[in-house]
């Protein structure tokens, strides 16, 4: 098994974090959607593909913990979490600052790609 580069910051933890807290919300979005068109056979992969991702990201964590030692129990928010809710946690607040400015940034692409037109 290849060896991971370790002491990884935990910003980079934070935004990794936060930006799967997004796509689980997204894959749970599409999946409600896409389950009005698709067969069982097809729901069952794209469930079997979000517990792939669910597995990698349990993994993003264990390593944020293994790599950071020092951190709180609080940062077990940092993969996990609604987007949505009200929080006064800091990991919480970090996560959706992440996710608001990554949005912004992709907006502003498409509104670029629409003036082109």
């Amino acid at each position: 098994m290849a060896k991971r580069k370790q002491d990884r910051d935990i910003d980079l933890y934070l935004k990794v974090g936060a930006m799967t807290r997004l796509l689980h919300q997204i894959s749970v979005d599409v999946s409600i959607l896409a389950s009005g068109v698709l067969k069982a056979k097809d729901i069952d992969q794209w469930a079997r593909a979000e517990q792939k991702i669910e597995l990698i990201r349990s993994r993003a964590e264990d390593y944020m913990f293994e790599d950071h030692p020092e951190l709180s129990n609080d940062y077990l928010k940092a993969f996990y979490g609604s987007l949505f809710k009200e929080s006064d946690a800091e990991v919480d607040r970090k996560a959706a600052e992440t996710v608001e400015s990554y949005l912004r940034n992709l907006l502003k692409k498409l509104e670029r790609v629409h003036e082109r037109e």
